[in-house]
């Protein structure tokens, strides 16, 4: 396609994954940098929620994302393992995403603003990241940081280099394979205080570092380099 012999007319060009900087490069990028996606942290933050919003969105582990067949065996985990799950996104109608659901009453509506979707976090115990195969080496999603910025516990996907970030552990829980997932979302669930404390380290890493203020920043001074 023709858009990839332009980026040898840029005097700058960023990706959001390390994994993409080689061919970039072999496309004839003069200078390729590694740029991770942020959060904008007025939206995402913490919020004072009145009793309805509580009631109609809250749930166990909320998933604002889109259906992609990598997250259904999550999805589907979780379901089984007995946990209120809520989903809000596009494309969960699709036959696929039907049969992965089979059923299960957690489909709350469809793909939701920025605005809802921190109403919806706040309103929920944990929120679920599950990223698509682009995200490769250091590939966060904004969703890693949106989370976090809300003040909700993040249990997410080890993507690879995530530790570059975040602290496993620490600010954010990763799980390795869809049994885990279910098997943290289910620990976790009873234990509130270990899950505000990660909570609260994840949002005060993704303040200091993790914003699209910081991602600027890091920009201009590598494009005056």
């Amino acid at each position: 396609p023709g858009f990839l012999r332009s980026f040898a007319l840029f005097d700058h060009v960023f990706a959001f994954d390390r994994s993409y900087l080689p061919g970039l490069t072999a496309l004839g990028a003069r200078r390729v940098h590694f740029l991770p996606c942020a959060c904008d942290e007025t939206v995402y933050r913490p919020r004072r929620l009145r009793a309805w919003q509580r009631r109609r969105f809250g749930c166990d582990v909320a998933f604002v994302a889109w259906y992609f067949p990598e997250r259904g065996p999550i999805i589907r985990a979780l379901i089984d393992g007995g946990l209120k799950v809520g989903i809000w996104g596009g494309d969960w109608d699709r036959p696929e995403a039907r049969r992965v659901l089979n059923g299960a009453g957690v489909l709350r509506g469809p793909a939701v603003n920025d605005r809802v979707a921190v109403t919806i976090y706040n309103a929920s115990t944990m929120g679920l990241n599950v990223h698509q195969e682009q995200s490769r080496l250091g590939g966060l999603n904004t969703r890693t940081f949106e989370l976090l910025a809300s003040g909700v516990f993040e249990l997410v996907d080890r993507v690879g280099g995530i530790e570059e970030f975040l602290e496993p552990g620490a600010e954010v829980v990763c799980y390795g394979s869809p049994e885990d997932a279910c098997r943290l979302a289910r620990w976790y669930l009873h234990e509130p205080g270990e899950r505000a404390r990660i909570a609260a380290r994840g949002r005060a890493r993704v303040l200091e570092e993790h914003t699209y203020v910081r991602r600027m920043q890091t920009l201009c001074a590598l494009a005056r380099g």
